[in-house]
């Protein structure tokens, strides 16, 4: 099982939705439940003339897609880290703790499935699957590839989590601040009566 971005008309999903697939030397059969963005990128390239020679290959091809994909949204969440970074030492703080949620949350369901992924492909060389030697170094190749991506994914989340840590204690120092001075000025109240 694969994971990919659903594909939505004039917008940019974020609901991680799953491609069920076997795949041979000639043959490629998927199933999904809802329409998926690197399987449509890849449709889109077929009817544009890409012929690969192989099912392995046209899978190389999805799973590819869906990497590009993946790594275009952890950009854009890097960069929402950054911004919120921004935040943090320029002293602006606003509650940044939906932005910091909603990363993680993409980190995390992306992380699950292709770390998954590329646990399945370290053991292609398993000797109940016999495919060719070109099948295997498909798979290898996707399986470098996958590692890569979910280092990427736990570094984004990695670096959320810390910013999520960072944003509370700053909450909780201003909480602190505001607190005492209602306490002082409490005091001077209570001393005046």
């Amino acid at each position: 099982m694969s994971a990919d971005l659903h594909s939505e008309i004039a917008r940019q999903s974020t609901t991680i939705g799953r491609l069920r697939f076997a795949v041979s030397e000639r043959l490629l059969v998927t199933g999904r439940r809802h329409s998926l963005a690197a399987v449509e990128q890849v449709h889109e390239a077929l009817a544009a003339g890409l012929r690969p020679a192989t099912a392995f290959e046209l899978f190389e091809t999805i799973v590819l897609a869906f990497c590009s994909s993946t790594s275009l949204r952890l950009t854009a969440a890097t960069k929402r880290l950054d911004e919120v970074e921004d935040h943090l030492v320029t002293e602006r703080l606003a509650d940044e703790r939906q932005r910091l949620k909603d990363v993680r949350r993409l980190a995390v369901s992306l992380h699950r499935p292709i770390s998954a992924l590329a646990a399945l492909f370290q053991d292609e060389d398993r000797s109940d699957w016999k495919q060719s030697e070109g099948a295997h170094e498909t798979l290898r190749r996707l399986t470098t590839r996958l590692e890569r991506l979910d280092r990427e994914v736990v570094m984004v989340n990695d670096r959320a989590r810390l910013l999520q840590e960072e944003v509370a204690a700053e909450l909780a120092d201003e909480s602190n601040r505001s607190l005492k001075a209602l306490a002082v000025m409490s005091a001077l109240l209570c001393r005046a009566r």
